[in-house]
This record gives structure tokens, C-alpha cells and sequence, in this order.
């Protein structure tokens, strides 16, 4: 049975109001644009921002002064503050506190804070090596664990009735079978008809297997229910909300606070050893498409996940595809399965 548990620098900093165009020396400038360009040939602009970031902190920079930097629009990284930008200051500000509060952990400043030649030795030495690594978690289903799994925050797109919540609690199975933690977060089914989907499925770890419902259920409640869960940190955690829209919201300001949702689910994959999955229902006028726009509720929902996937049937089958991975190119033949439900469970169709 379910347990329903509701549960700065001290060395010398450049005076950057003495420099003219833009707030960082020439040669701070030229070392940081060429790291961000050498991690953008791999990596999202997020991780390339964050190499920046602690390359910035390394040098002896300020929190405010980097996000100076960040904020000044001729210079190469600025361009995912740029977009975050339009949606609300707000919204680039706590970007900019996530990219800061990592990158600064363990940030040493240069010796004397100087500029030295080896610069860029430091930099791809201490700065591309800590770069933080989206945590991953086991799916039930072969073509996405073929790439890699689940990761970050991945987000289910499907219309009523497809089978989106099947999805999220087979997953959260094949998760404490793989000796992973997991919270179940609920809104859709109820202890009673989830506890009866349970009995489709041979066996789960109870002991790894954690339920919230809507009783309660607030932002500070899930933060401090997954930090319990992974006890400050120390062990990996698969939170699954079940779904993004049913999350509390207030009436007039649902589209506004579904965002903010968003933000706490993505901060979430920051601070722990975490992997968000969330269900999404999808706009009606997108039922039948395969839309990475599709999400209901609010225009954030393709921006912040990692990895996006989209659910289909018929009579017969369950489609799923992924639609856009922060780290994979989708290429043809990749990212798509066929599924048929048997006895309460997705059986791959071979």
C-alpha cells in the first residue's frame, strides 16, 4: 500500500566602472567569449553560461558584477539572459541566481586576483571539468533509455485519455526497480485507483516508493519532501508530477503561476541529485498534432524541460516521440516507440 507522506571574493576585484565598453577587462573578455564558444560546440547555453559564470568567479567577480556582465548586450553570452529577458526581468534574474549560485560553489579566485597567461589552461582545467551533468533515471520504454533515459526535466505532451498517467506510474515501477527513490505526486487518480494500477505490476520497492496528493501540497512542502528523501542531497531522487496543470494555482494568475511552478520544478534538478518527470495536458487545437508547443497553461513548458515527448493512440497503440532532448539530435529513426496495453501495462510491440 502507498504511504501518503504529505510531508563574495576577499581578493582585489577589477573597478569595472573605470572600463569602457562593458564591464569586463579586454583580455577576461576574449578568455571567457572563447570558452563559451568552446562549450556551446557541446553543450546547451545554459552549461555554457555556467562556465562563464564560474570563470568570472574564479577571477574574482562579484555576484553582481557577473550578472553585469551577462546583462551587456554586445558580448557572446549574453543571449540566453537576452531570451530569458522577455519573459520578465523576473524571470532572467532568478536565471541568472541559478547559473551564480552553482558556478560559485568551490569558485577559488586566481592568485591576487590578476590575470595570468595560463588563463585558459585554469579555465578548461577547473571550469569545463565542473560542469554540472543532468542527473538520468531508467525508463520502461527502449528507445529512450537507448538515449539515455530520462533527464533533467522530461515533460509528457498527450490530449485526455492516452495513457499519460499509465506512463508516469509505470515509470515511477521501473524506478524502485532500479533502486531509485521516487515521489509520486499525484492530482489525477487518488491513493484508491493508484493503489489498483499497482496490483498490473509484479513488484516495486515499497520502501523506495513515495505518494503526495493535492492534500497540503504547497512548493515548500515538495522542496522539503525531496530534500528529506534524499537526505540533504546524498542519494538520487525521480519526482513524478502527475500533471503540470493540475498543480495549485489561483484562479485569475493560473497561466503566470504554472510558470512559476516550472521554475520550482527546474530548480529542483539544480540543487538535487533529481530527475523531474511531468505529465502536461495539451491544448485542445493540438490533440491530434505532434506540437513541441502543444503544453496547456502556459508557453514555458518546451523551454524549461530537457528532453520532451509526445503521446498518441489509436484503438490499438501507444505512440510516443521525442520531440526535442537538450543534449541528443533526434535523428530519423531515433526517439519513437510503439506500445500496446496490456493488463494495466505498456507492453513494447515488437
Amino acid at each position: 500500500m502507498l504511504r501518503a507522506s504529505i510531508i563574495e571574493s576577499s581578493k582585489d576585484r577589477y573597478d569595472i566602472n573605470q572600463i569602457k565598453g562593458g564591464p569586463l577587462p579586454i583580455e577576461l573578455l576574449r578568455s571567457v567569449e572563447t570558452l563559451y564558444e568552446k562549450v556551446r560546440e557541446t553543450k546547451s547555453k545554459s552549461e555554457a553560461d555556467f562556465a562563464v559564470a564560474r570563470s568570472l568567479a574564479a577571477s574574482g567577480f562579484s555576484k553582481e558584477d557577473t550578472f553585469r556582465a551577462f546583462a551587456f548586450p554586445t558580448y557572446i553570452f549574453h543571449e540566453k539572459y537576452k531570451a530569458e529577458l522577455k519573459r520578465g526581468p523576473s524571470q532572467a534574474r532568478h536565471y541568472l541566481e541559478l547559473t551564480w549560485k552553482k558556478a560559485s560553489e568551490g569558485a577559488t579566485p586566481l592568485e591576487n586576483g590578476k590575470l595570468e597567461g595560463s588563463i585558459n589552461d585554469f579555465l578548461i582545467r577547473n571550469v569545463l571539468r565542473n560542469i554540472p551533468k543532468l542527473h538520468k533515471v531508467s525508463s520502461p520504454f527502449k528507445f529512450l533509455n537507448d538515449i539515455g533515459g530520462y533527464v533533467g526535466l522530461t515533460t509528457f505532451l498527450g490530449a485526455p485519455k492516452v495513457c499519460k498517467s499509465l506512463i508516469a506510474l509505470q515509470s515511477a515501477v521501473v524506478a524502485t526497480q532500479e533502486g531509485v527513490a521516487t515521489l509520486y505526486v499525484d492530482f489525477e487518480n487518488g491513493v484508491h485507483r493508484t493503489n489498483k494500477r499497482l496490483g498490473a505490476f509484479d513488484s516495486y520497492d515499497e520502501d523506495l516508493f513515495y505518494y503526495m496528493n493535492i492534500r497540503g501540497f504547497s512548493s515548500e512542502n515538495l522542496e522539503k519532501m525531496v530534500g528529506r528523501i534524499s537526505g540533504g542531497g546524498k542519494r538520487q531522487v525521480f519526482v513524478i508530477i502527475d500533471s503540470i496543470q493540475k498543480l495549485p494555482t489561483r484562479a485569475s494568475f493560473a497561466w503566470e503561476d504554472t510558470r512559476q511552478w516550472l521554475l520550482v520544478l527546474e530548480r529542483l534538478k539544480i540543487e538535487f541529485p533529481c530527475v523531474v518527470l511531468a505529465i502536461s495536458e495539451k491544448k485542445r487545437q493540438y490533440y491530434s498534432d505532434a506540437a513541441l508547443g502543444a503544453g496547456k497553461g502556459s508557453g514555458s513548458i518546451e523551454y524549461n524541460s530537457d528532453m520532451v515527448i509526445n503521446v498518441d493512440r489509436d484503438d490499438e497503440k501507444v505512440f510516443l516521440q521525442v520531440l526535442a532532448h537538450r543534449d541528443v539530435l533526434i535523428k530519423r529513426g531515433m526517439g519513437f516507440g510503439e506500445y500496446k496495453l496490456v493488463e494495466g501495462k505498456l507492453r513494447r510491440i515488437k
